[in-house]
């Protein structure tokens, strides 16, 4: 990897500017419910595995709101061992500098039907779950989503070998012989859910180092960004390179190019510019010259990922 020269002066000046890797945005997970007729134990079940599809997903810090409430207790004993705190789970307990994110969800259905067929007895489940995020920054509802499981209708049941393929496509479909593996089969689409939502509402997003990056012809060719396994990136995910720039005191973003990932590290990635490597320069350029003279105004090179 080449680095240019004139960048070595400023390596301080971005140490202290900018991060050196992408800091996860956390995620309270404030208030899970279900309904009456929703059994505790697959209540639970669902719950946890919600919460595991977001972590795996590498883009949040997950923490519950009842340990956050902890922490708050924690902090204000701290100032005064004679006062008197609140605990209700209230949203405006988890509002909080660190907390970005909460997490809030309902199990609305959780049932298993049972089919009689010729050649036994074929169960399926039907599941329903909501997931709604709330920005606690902007106060608002970031995404709700409702997310519904349930077999397709097969109708009443058929003889002789109509029966068996009616059974067989059932099972292909989610039944299984038994209730619980009926319940396995849908908790399983779950994970997809959870990964399908962070992919599209929250796009992954980051930085490219200006440290180091390798120049031909006046052109960026590759680079380091600041994402790596543990943000979810992964080899030939492709990102959009974006500039940020004042503009008679407005901040004016613009696509200049794109690059794919080569390369990946537990938090950063090696890539190549695939798309507008000039523009890319120049922008690098514009870029170190704002640290030089109005550093307040100097805003790194972007990615986003493509969907």
């Amino acid at each position: 990897m080449i680095m240019n020269k004139r960048f070595f002066f400023t390596f301080v000046i971005l140490l202290m500017c900018t991060a050196l890797h992408a800091q996860k945005e956390r995620l309270i997970i404030h208030r899970f419910t279900k309904t009456p007729q929703v059994k505790e134990s697959d209540y639970i079940t669902v719950r946890n595995m919600v919460i595991s599809a977001f972590d795996e997903t590498g883009r949040f810090d997950i923490f519950d709101a009842k340990q956050q409430r902890l922490v708050n207790i924690e902090e204000q004993l701290r100032e005064s061992s004679n006062a008197i705190y609140d605990i209700n789970p209230n949203i405006g307990d988890i509002k909080t500098k660190a907390n970005k994110f909460a997490l809030e969800g309902t199990v609305s259905i959780c049932e298993v039907t049972k089919q009689n067929y010729e050649q036994g007895t074929s169960y399926a489940c039907i599941l329903v779950y909501t997931i709604s995020i709330i920005d606690l920054e902007e106060n608002t509802t970031v995404v709700t989503e409702t997310f519904k499981h349930t077999p397709p209708a097969i109708g009443k049941p058929l003889e002789g070998l109509s029966s068996t393929l009616g059974l067989l496509a059932g099972r292909a479909s989610g039944e299984a012989n038994t209730p619980e593996k009926a319940k396995n089969n849908v908790f399983k689409h779950i994970e997809k859910d959870i990964k399908r939502l962070v992919k599209e509402r929250f796009p992954l997003h980051g930085k490219i180092f200006a440290e180091d990056f390798t120049v031909n012809k006046d052109k960026i060719t590759d680079c380091f960004i600041n994402l790596g396994g543990v943000h979810g990136v992964n080899v030939g995910d492709k990102f959009v390179i974006v500039e940020s720039i004042t503009k008679v005191g407005v901040v004016v973003v613009e696509e200049i190019g794109e690059l794919k990932v080569e390369t990946v590290h537990k938090e950063i990635a090696e890539c190549k510019v695939t798309k507008g490597g000039k523009e890319v320069m120049k922008a690098m350029e514009r870029y170190m010259e704002y640290l030089d003279s109005d550093a307040e105004n100097a805003y790194p090179l972007r990615i986003i990922i493509k969907k």
